[in-house]
C-alpha cells in the first residue's frame, strides 16, 4: 500500500496474500489535506496492478461564518438575508435556514436547505412576514465532511416610526440676543426629550438648525447632522433662528 498526501508517496507496506482489510496507523494527518491509499497487487508471475482510492479529506474544524445579516424591508413587507461563510478543510456543502417567533423556533420555517446561495428573501422561501413581530432566524452551514456551524439572529419587523411626545427647545447662550452685527456670532444650545420607539431601539437622532431665508445657515433643513441628546454650536453672523428640527430613526 501507499499513503499519498499532496503528491508525497509513502513506502509500500507488505500484506498477507489473503488479506483484504488492513489497519494503517502511525501517521500524523493534516487538516484540510486529501489522502489516498494505493493497493498494489502482485501475482506469482511478477505482474503488478495498482488500485487507488478516491481519497479522503481530513477536516476537524467546523465552518466559519464570517457574517450574516437579516433586514426588514418595510415597503415590501419581507425579510432579506445575506451571509458569507467558508471552510478551509473540505469546503462548504450547503446552507440551511430556520425561522421562528422564539429562539431556536421553527414555527415560521422548518430547517430548509438553500444550497450554496449567500442571499435570499422571505418571498423566495414562500413565507409571509407580519409587521411589528419578532423573528429568530438561524443560519446553518455544513461542510462537505459533515461538520456544521450555526448563527442565530433576531429581527424585529418594525413598520412604525418613532414616537415624539416631548419637546424641542433652543436657547441663545451668547450674547443673549439675536444680533445683526456682521462681526458677531451667536452661540446656541438645543435640547429635547420624549422620543421613544415601542418596537425597536432608536438608531440615530439628527438635528437641523435653519436660519432665515436670506442669511447663511449652520445646517440646512436637508442636511441633518447626527447628534446625541443635546447639542451646542455657533450660528453664523446675521442669522436668525427660523426653526429647529429634530429627526429620529429606529
Amino acid at each position: 500500500r501507499q499513503l499519498a498526501q499532496r503528491g508525497v508517496v509513502d513506502k509500500l507496506l507488505p500484506l498477507r496474500r489473503s488479506a483484504n482489510v488492513s489497519l494503517v496507523s502511525g501517521y500524523i494527518l493534516k487538516s484540510g489535506a486529501r489522502y489516498t491509499v494505493n493497493v498494489s497487487v502482485t501475482n506469482r508471475a511478477g505482474l503488478t496492478q495498482v488500485y487507488q482510492t478516491n481519497g479522503v479529506i481530513v477536516d476537524i474544524t467546523p465552518p466559519t461564518i464570517k457574517y450574516a445579516t437579516f433586514l426588514y424591508n418595510t415597503t415590501l413587507s419581507m425579510l432579506t438575508g445575506t451571509w458569507l461563510a467558508s471552510d478551509v478543510g473540505s469546503g462548504v456543502l450547503n446552507f440551511s435556514l430556520t425561522a421562528g417567533h422564539k429562539y431556536d423556533g421553527d414555527d415560521v420555517l422548518a430547517s430548509t436547505s438553500v444550497g450554496n446561495k449567500t442571499s435570499i428573501s422571505s418571498a423566495d422561501l414562500g413565507i409571509t412576514i407580519e409587521k411589528n413581530k419578532q423573528y429568530f432566524l438561524t443560519l446553518e452551514v455544513q461542510a462537505k465532511v459533515g461538520l456544521k456551524s450555526q448563527l442565530s439572529l433576531r429581527v424585529t419587523t418594525d413598520a412604525t416610526a418613532p414616537i415624539f411626545t416631548g419637546k424641542v427647545s433652543v436657547a441663545i447662550v451668547y450674547p443673549g440676543i439675536i444680533t445683526t452685527s456682521p462681526s458677531l456670532n451667536v452661540d446656541f444650545a438645543v435640547s429635547w426629550y420624549g422620543i421613544t420607539d415601542p418596537e425597536t431601539e432608536l438608531d440615530k437622532i439628527e438635528l437641523a438648525v435653519v436660519g432665515n431665508g436670506t442669511a447663511s445657515r449652520l445646517y440646512s433643513s436637508l442636511s441633518y447632522r447626527n447628534v446625541d441628546r443635546t447639542v451646542a454650536g455657533v450660528l453664523p453672523s446675521k442669522a436668525q433662528v427660523a426653526g429647529v428640527a429634530v429627526r429620529n430613526k429606529n
